[in-house]
């Protein structure tokens, strides 16, 4: 991982889920920590309440959450998207500094950093990899948006 993957922090992430019957969202929120001795993904209600969920099996940081809030997308040995309930991990990809995922708006493709040198795509299912910058400079820090 790049030096800032690797120091434990990640910034969190927020997801506002809907719920039902109950209220009618729930904010949640995602987050790289060490209490197990290694860093790994976790959940939990944004206000504190119910229990914290540890989702990766043996690492992870970089944490984003899926549109629908349902998954969440983060950096272990490549780009990992598991259920929130911890279930049905999908590597999506295999490099061993791909990091800093992002989801598109309509769930169906994640931006990523490979090291510092490129930004990459790939369709949820981790099919359709694609090198989008393909430069000699150092490109990194994918951010989806609209355009006008």
């Amino acid at each position: 991982m790049p030096p800032e993957a690797t120091s434990g922090v990640s910034p969190p992430t927020w997801s506002r889920t809907v719920i039902r019957p109950g209220p009618p969202t729930a904010l949640r929120i995602a987050f790289a920590g060490a209490r197990s001795g290694s860093v790994n993904i976790y959940v939990m209600n944004a206000d504190g309440t119910g229990s914290v969920t540890r989702l990766s099996p043996s690492f992870g940081e970089w944490p984003a959450w899926s549109p629908n809030g349902s998954r969440v997308a983060y950096s272990d040995i490549g780009i990992v998207v598991i259920d929130v309930d911890g279930t049905g991990a999908v590597h999506l990809t295999d490099g061993s500094f791909d990091w800093m995922p992002t989801w598109s708006s309509d769930g169906t493709r994640i931006a990523f950093a490979r090291g510092y040198d490129e930004v990459y795509v790939v369709n949820a299912d981790g099919s359709g990899l694609v090198n989008l910058t393909n430069h000699e400079f150092h490109d990194y820090d994918p951010a989806w948006g609209r355009a006008r």
